[in-house]
């Protein structure tokens, strides 16, 4: 009678035990517990040793004290402006776009986004004197509609980045019309990649930017970047074991740039057909510089050969009354009067464009 009760015992026991009567759950339970929790305390003792970053220094192109803090790693973009930024003249929205912040687009309302590199974002000025905010303070309405110009302009981004944004995340924004403007960083070395954030090695020291983002496609690099964004231990083992690229690596493709002449032309055509697609205007600008002009010619033929909107800024602004160097701030970027001038030339051809447009 004892043992048929110890064994009924037991039995109740083990019917009220979850882990015996779940052993196969209760085993990925164990497993994944062993697992998880060593790597939650290698994760969170990996900051006893600080933060590891991911791209102390994504700009490529060039380094400058100005930018610290301002921009991060992009796993599509190779970086990106922080969002929320507000320091001194620069200031960000939620989206990390120098503009204001875009809300959900009204049916009566005209947009245009605004693209391209440091001349677009407005490198050196406040933004209020940027082309693009120019042209939305300019202009009442476009195409009898609100006009809204949004300001996705980022200094270092050259043609392949503004095409990958567009078809990524600015398509989202709905705008009505795109104007790109790009030109001097697709000429670029791709010299300047040597390290770009902490998935570099020798192998990506002569890829220009296409090549690049195709290399990251691959399953494993995409995975290799995602822990490296998402974790601060995998980034720690990477600095551990990463080796300083060899100078001759990099020096071995000095003579590539970051966007090639076939690239800008097969982006161009993609610039269009995306436009298409989504029922929107595609304008080009031929960006203006001190001396380089080495970017205009296809950009013109391009635009003629399709029948594109362009505004040719070289050619408008050669005539100007007074010496052209007054009009920069170094070789590249424009004062605010230069942005003026932009912004005047582009109003004048939306104006042809869209006759009934209101100027305040």
């Amino acid at each position: 009678m004892v043992t048929r009760s110890k064994n009924k015992h037991i039995q109740d026991s083990a019917e009220k035990n979850w882990f015996a009567r779940h052993k196969i759950t209760a085993f990925f339970i164990l497993i994944f517990m062993g697992v998880a929790i060593p790597l939650l305390l290698l994760e969170i003792g990996s900051y006893i040793f600080g933060t590891f970053p991911v791209a102390p220094d994504p700009l490529i192109t060039e380094q400058h004290e100005r930018w610290t803090n301002l921009r991060e790693f992009d796993p599509l973009l190779f970086w990106r402006l922080k969002s929320s930024l507000n320091r001194g003249v620069i200031e960000t929205n939620s989206k990390g776009l120098r503009s204001p912040e875009v809300p959900r687009k009204k049916k009566n309302e005209f947009r245009i986004l605004s693209l391209g590199e440091s001349t677009t974002f407005g490198l050196g000025i406040k933004y209020e004197n940027t082309y693009s905010a120019l042209i939305e303070s300019d202009l009442k309405s476009l195409n009898k509609k609100p006009l809204r110009v949004i300001n996705g302009g980022v200094s270092g981004y050259t043609l392949f980045q503004g095409y990958t944004y567009l078809r990524y995340r600015g398509i989202k924004l709905k705008p009505d019309a795109v104007m790109i403007y790009f030109g001097y960083n697709d000429f670029l070395q791709v010299a300047f990649l040597g390290k770009r954030d902490a998935l570099s090695s020798e192998g990506t020291a002569g890829l220009n930017d296409w090549e690049l983002f195709d290399q990251r496609q691959n399953f494993f690099r995409k995975t290799s970047v995602f822990l490296a964004q998402h974790s601060n231990f995998v980034r720690g083992i990477k600095s551990l074991f990463r080796r300083d690229i060899d100078p001759q690596a990099v020096r071995e493709h000095g003579e590539k740039v970051r966007v090639p002449h076939d690239h800008r032309l097969k982006l161009l055509k993609m610039f269009q057909d995306l436009c298409q697609e989504n029922e929107i205007l595609f304008i080009i600008i031929v960006p203006w510089y001190l001396h380089f002009t080495e970017h205009a010619p296809l950009l013109r033929e391009f635009a003629e050969q399709d029948d594109i909107p362009i505004i040719d800024l070289p050619q408008k602004l050669m005539g100007l009354p007074q010496l052209k160097e007054s009009y920069f701030r170094d070789r590249l970027h424009p004062t605010p009067r230069g942005h003026e001038l932009i912004a005047e030339a582009i109003e004048k051809k939306l104006l042809k464009l869209w006759p009934e447009t209101i100027i305040k």
